[in-house]
């Protein structure tokens, strides 16, 4: 009965540290199912959004200047390709100051004011919207805030883990009432037969002459056996063999003694060996240097070792970044033209005032963080999609003067600004983002050599024939 009462509480152990792993195991599937969805379907919503954005975008070609869009016909065409729209949330022309045109709807939310979010265009959350830009004739530019992901997609995507988190904590409920241990009823023999034993051998040990009764007669009857002198003798041998026994047991404790003593003196006779060959010295070898066990920790630095070494103010010559070659790569296989243009802000080091200010100057100017990316300190890369060379030009020009005007709140630009950029375009060819990037290197490199001007972009042969 008792194993068999061990074994099940061994068992219910178990099982509650497997249903404790369990439960750990579903949570952590269930976060990456509900992560895996979601990225699943904001890549679709970018999928869609671009689609969209396309047939805008072609439908904006029509406005050449600032009085085409007074053109009712114009107006009717975006307002109708707004309504048609599933994921367009708001749409707006800018000039070449950054300021409306045109917008629609009237009223939105989405549109941001200086007050609110200065430097933006749209308010709205980064993870479930995306903004398109594209710049157009006489400085203008066309921008689109687009919803690629749903407080409906999310519910959806919840159904499934909720309802397979509510069975669990059913499960689990219902398994910890089945492993509830039950008060076990006590059994009354077993408990008075434990409660007899306990005290009899409480008794004994506190009186164990008392727990003998002896009566009188036995006692007398003792008394006249110890007087008669046959007794007398034989109690006496019966002394002297205890004596005896006593000194036989003395002479054998000795001889444990002294065998006790030669045993602990060995060890000691064995260090003073030791101790005496450690003595003499012995050549230190490679392996001899850190003996097992010992840890060596390094000597603090001092002030002048922490000293803080200045980034290499070079810009990375190879596509070193995924995101930013997986985001190409994507541009590239759509049939539209796509620019890559490389900027380059030479920095007087690394802790460069301005830094942060231009990185943000940058950011902002594109309007969406996913088309801008940072390869170094001062070196960023932005991708335009649906921009020729020929546009991707204007927008460095623009954005020169406004990286120019930031610098010089935080020194002085009495020379020439420095900044640089290396333009490249798809030009109707299949091209990889390696290539397109070498191209855009090669021409950023050719500008900082040139003396003429900063702002350069590439052009392969095939667009020259």
């Amino acid at each position: 009965m008792i194993l068999y009462t061990a074994g099940m509480e061994k068992m219910k152990r178990t099982l509650r540290i497997i249903l404790f792993i369990g439960t750990f195991v579903l949570l952590a599937l269930i976060v990456g199912y509900v992560a895996w969805k979601i990225g699943e379907i904001r890549l679709l919503g970018e999928q869609s959004a671009s689609a969209e954005y396309s047939i805008l975008r072609n439908a904006a070609s029509l406005i050449a200047s600032e009085e085409d869009l007074g053109d009712q016909f114009v107006r009717d065409r975006l307002k109708s390709l707004y309504n048609a729209s599933t994921h367009l949330l708001a749409v707006q022309v800018l000039d070449r100051n950054g300021l409306v045109l045109w917008k629609m709807p009237d009223e939105s939310p989405y549109f941001a004011s200086p007050a609110t979010n200065p430097g933006s265009v749209f308010h709205a959350p980064g993870m479930s919207t995306i903004i398109y830009m594209t710049p157009l004739p006489d400085g203008m530019k066309l921008m689109a805030l687009y919803s690629i992901l749903s407080q409906r997609d999310i519910s959806n995507i919840l159904i499934v883990p909720a309802i397979i988190l509510s069975a669990w904590i059913v499960l689990l409920v219902v398994l910890q009432l089945v492993l509830k241990e039950k008060p076990k009823e006590p059994e009354e023999e077993i408990v008075k037969e434990e409660l007899t034993e306990t005290i009899e051998k409480q008794e004994y040990q506190e009186n164990p002459l008392e727990s003998a009764s002896y009566s009188e007669e036995a006692l007398s009857a003792t008394q006249e056996n110890i007087k008669n002198p046959a007794v007398q003798e034989t109690i006496e041998n019966i002394e002297e063999e205890a004596k005896a026994e006593a000194a036989a047991e003395e002479e054998e404790e000795e001889r444990e003694e002294e065998i006790a003593q030669k045993e602990v003196r060995a060890p000691e006779n064995i260090q003073a060996a030791q101790s005496e060959s450690e003595a003499i010295p012995k050549p230190l070898s490679s392996s001899d240097d850190f003996l097992p066990g010992e840890f060596v920790a390094p000597a603090p630095q001092t002030d002048e070792e922490t000293e803080e070494v200045p980034l290499p103010e070079v810009f990375p010559s190879t596509l070193s970044l995924a995101e930013l070659k997986r985001n190409l790569d994507i541009e590239l296989q759509r049939d539209q033209e796509t620019s890559l243009l490389l900027i380059h802000c030479i920095l007087s080091g690394e802790l460069d005032p301005s830094a942060l200010a231009l990185g943000v100057t940058i950011r902002d100017y594109f309007a969406s963080e996913s088309l801008v990316f940072e390869l170094g300190k001062g070196c960023y890369a932005a991708v335009l999609p649906g921009t020729d060379a020929g546009s991707a030009l204007k927008v460095a020009v623009d954005l020169d003067d406004v990286l120019t005007t930031t610098a010089s709140l935080y020194k002085d630009l009495s020379e020439e600004p420095p900044f640089y950029f290396g333009i490249s375009a798809r030009y109707d060819r299949v091209i990889f983002p390696d290539r397109l990037y070498r191209e855009a290197f090669a021409a950023l490199e050719e500008a900082q050599e040139r003396s003429g001007s900063r702002i350069l972009a590439f052009k392969p042969a095939s667009a020259i024939a």
